[in-house]
């Protein structure tokens, strides 16, 4: 009766998440909830029967081809397409058997990348990609498969939109993620891939050129006899373009553009780093593993590929730099929106290129470029392309002595678009505020007069962009003459946003800094949100900090919106570190009145920490305190500060507790006698709970403190090494359903490993047997790579290196097998490291 019901609610629990996957929403709900489902599998599930989990999962995929996932993907529906999709990224690694599984769901994914809308291919393509990193035995197969497919799409003599799309979009993440089995096949790429580019539709062609770029990079960072070849044959395609008689003009010299456009990026990293960089971003590759991330996640951020610099291309590009700059200066006449696009992104690309040359070669003289054409050519698309300004902000970065005449036209179109954004109360588009951020960078105190001039209309269109804090901290770092303008401007700013009042005049007598009598109602969350974090990142002196410090502890800390409180949090966090700095070398009196404040706000802080209903804002209180400097928890050590941090020890959530002896791994340096009597009472009750619990997450979690405790204080944790492995070694389970606790169980080995000592050496011979099975197994990547890396350190760190071989004979060809076959990049890393 009881397994009837356990089956039912199991059932219930099932349709209720695919119940609201059905629903019609935004992308955003959908996502939403399939994160939600994804941590109730990986999570809570896992506490439950297998008789629970069996049949919470057969709700959704029980009868192949009559299965809740098989009816979405099936769906005409385009968003039902996407929830199955999402669903079956949710499934992959715990929905049984992977040979009854993963062919399966790769069919599916197939079958959505040609069946959905724009928005669904690019998941269903994300979808494989994830796919072929979770698979072990079926990976190399689903490359083969992809790629075989990606090759026959593009042979299609006949178009095919669709079809060509899906190709793209595959071949693209197949180069990002299986770069190596993609590299085989380049050559068919590079065959095939611009008659794609040459499609009649633009978002076709677009699509076709990321594609490129992604192989590009592949290409760029291997050696191959054909590189030279694939290179040149890139710039012919190009030029070709221009005779091509299926398209129009504007759609040849679109075509052409976007080829040129990435030859022009990988032949100059430099300008492209810039470029990067004004966007905002680091100019790294973002492509990362799946181990340990959350495949909702990783399926839907944002890649960038990562910036590289090929000499070919460089010496190709300097070679024919008079052509393409000819074809290029031509298609400024192009009128449709895309070409101007593409070619806003080439300019500074081609005017920084003389920059990649040695001045004694031959080609110094001929990379050079007239700035000005291109400039006026930018300025005059500003009404009615906003990002023009970025590419004049580019320019002016890269030529700013050539450009200076140009500046005050520039700095007058700027003001005219601010004007009219204050007089219509309309928003500034973010690029305004890019371009005056490159051009304060470029020629720093040589506009101070202009920007001077321009502050005011600047703070009077308000903090409503984030683009405004950065190009006013920018004025601040570059012009120092503008320090106090720009500081006095944002704290008037400020102390309207933030207290509702105008800022005291600094010719007032001083006064008692404002205290809220309640906490503080926020209306607009996210300006005050903003405003807060402007409050922590200037470098504001500590008069003006005094003034709001108390006022945010006690008024937006306790305020009611947790969003709000987040922000709060960390602005006090920010804003305590220079009257911690100036504790250190005040004078007595003045050591009091600091002391007296970081204590009142730390109190403030720390009783957040411990009673705030939020979860995610007591976690941020943990976080900012472990990430602070010595100084900043010399003043977390004192007695009664401690005696608040221990309560989180008992919070209700497993992550505070972790956090909290995280943070106590730190301050037992500083408060050795108080700190490290609790710190071995948590040990022994972790290792009970782990010894005793018999619960899957309570072990998970034990593992986690145990590692956590082993990272900050192996000193401590050294005498301790005996009943620790004699707690953990049982725990290395092959089960599935036990999976994450090995997992955790295998990280706190690799950094009890460290920690040394002879118990470890003793424990070695246990210890092998059930890393090296670990290794073998193909139904876990992440315990894979845990164990990996376990073995690793294991053997680094006693000096057990050349015995595994002879001990362990069949060492040698797991390793090599992994290089061999293991798609995971990160994988591959660890196995030559070990």
């Amino acid at each position: 009766m009881d397994g009837c019901k356990g089956e039912t609610s199991a059932s219930k629990k099932a349709n209720e998440y695919l119940t609201k996957l059905r629903k019609k929403s935004s992308d955003e709900s959908r996502i939403m909830v399939a994160r939600q489902l994804y941590h109730f599998i990986n999570g809570d599930l896992r506490d439950y029967s297998a008789q629970y989990v069996n049949e919470f999962i057969s709700t959704f995929d029980a009868r192949l081809d009559q299965s809740a996932i098989y009816e979405l993907i099936s769906s005409s529906d385009n968003d039902e397409k996407k929830s199955g999709i999402l669903l079956i990224v949710c499934l992959v690694e715990s929905a049984g058997d992977e040979s009854k599984r993963v062919p399966r769901f790769a069919k599916y994914l197939l079958k959505a990348l040609t069946n959905s809308d724009e928005a669904g291919m690019k998941l269903a393509a994300r979808a494989i990609a994830y796919l072929i990193q979770t698979s072990k035995t079926f990976a190399v197969e689903l490359v083969e498969k992809s790629l075989n497919q990606v090759c026959e799409w593009l042979e299609e003599p006949e178009r095919h939109e669709a079809r060509r799309l899906a190709a793209v979009l595959l071949a693209r993440q197949l180069a990002l993620y299986t770069s190596t089995s993609f590299f085989l096949r380049a050559s068919h790429f590079f065959t095939n891939i611009f008659n794609v580019i040459r499609d009649p539709k633009v978002q076709v062609r677009v699509f076709a050129a990321k594609a490129l770029r992604a192989a590009l990079t592949v290409t760029s960072q291997r050696e191959a006899k054909q590189k030279s070849e694939w290179y040149r044959h890139c710039y012919e395609e190009a030029i070709a373009c221009a005779t091509c008689e299926s398209l129009n003009r504007e759609d040849r010299q679109h075509a052409m553009l976007l080829i040129l456009n990435e030859l022009l990026r990988i032949g100059n990293a430099a300008a492209e780093k810039a470029r990067i960089k004004s966007l905002g971003r680091q100019p790294i590759q973002n492509v990362r593993t799946v181990i340990g991330s959350n495949a909702i996640d990783w399926l839907t951020e944002e890649i960038y590929s990562a910036t590289v610099d090929s000499r070919t291309a460089r010496m190709l590009i300097a070679e024919k730099f008079a052509k393409i700059y000819e074809v290029c200066s031509r298609a400024t006449a192009c009128r449709p929106l895309y070409c101007q696009t593409v070619l806003l992104e080439i300019l500074p690309r081609l005017s920084s290129f003389q920059k990649t040359q040695d001045p004694n070669s031959e080609y110094y003289k001929t990379t050079w470029v007239d700035p000005l054409p291109m400039f006026s050519y930018a300025l005059s698309l500003t009404s009615k392309h906003p990002r023009a300004l970025l590419t004049i902000g580019l320019l002016v970065l890269d030529r700013p002595t050539e450009l200076r005449s140009k500046i005050g036209q520039l700095l007058s179109v700027i003001q005219l678009m601010l004007q009219a954004a204050v007089n219509k109360r309309k928003p500034v588009d973010e690029s305004v505020f890019t371009c005056l951020t490159l051009v304060v960078r470029a020629l720093d105190t040589a506009v101070e007069t202009e920007m001077r001039a321009l502050l005011p209309l600047i703070f009077s269109t308000g903090l409503s962009k984030g683009s405004v804090m950065e190009v006013t901290h920018e004025a601040m770092r570059c012009i120092p003459g503008l320090k106090t303008d720009v500081q006095d401007g944002m704290l008037n700013e400020l102390c309207q946003l933030l207290m509702n009042r105008k800022l005291p005049s600094k010719l007032d007598p001083p006064s008692s800094p404002p205290v809220p009598s309640a906490p503080v109602q926020v209306s607009n969350v996210a300006l005050t949100k903003l405003a807060l974090a402007a409050l922590g990142k200037f470098d504001f002196q500590r008069h003006a900090l005094q003034m709001f410090i108390k006022y945010i502890a006690h008024g937006y800390v306790m305020c009611e919106n947790a969003e709000v409180r987040l922000a709060g949090v960390e602005c006090c966090a920010e804003m305590l570190s220079p009257f911690v700095r100036v504790f250190e070398v005040a004078d007595r009196k003045q050591r009091v009145d600091v002391l007296n404040l970081i204590q009142s706000v730390l109190r403030q802080l720390v009783s957040v920490a411990v009673v705030d209903p939020s979860f995610e804002v007591r976690l941020c209180v943990l976080r900012c305190f472990k990430n602070a400097d010595h100084s900043f928890l010399s003043h977390l050590a004192q007695a009664d500060m401690l005696e608040l941090i221990f309560m989180s020890l008992h919070d209700e959530k497993l992550e505070i507790q972790e956090e909290a002896v995280a943070l106590l791994g730190k301050l037992g340096d500083l408060n050795p006698a108080f700190v490290l009597p609790r710190m071995r009472k948590v040990l022994l009750e972790t290792l009970s709970q782990l010894t005793n619990s018999r619960v899957g997450r309570l072990e998970e979690y034990s593992a986690r403190l145990i590692a956590q405790i082993a990272h900050l204080s192996p000193k401590f944790m050294r005498p301790y090494m005996n009943p620790v492995l004699t707690a953990l070694i049982p725990k290395l389970r092959t089960d599935l359903s036990h999976v994450d606790v090995t997992i955790q169980v295998l990280n706190a080995i690799s950094e009890l490993a460290i920690a040394g000592g002879a118990d470890l050496v003793r424990s070695i011979d246990t210890l092998f047997g059930p890393l090296l099975q670990f290794l073998q197994d193909s139904s876990s990547l992440s315990r894979r790579e845990a164990a990996l890396r376990a073995l690793g350190r294991l053997c680094e760190n006693t000096a057990y290196v050349v015995d595994p071989y002879r001990d362990y004979p069949e060492l040698l060809d797991v390793l090599l097998k992994l290089l061999k076959t293991e798609m995971s990049v990160s994988m591959r890393r660890t196995t030559m490291r070990v």
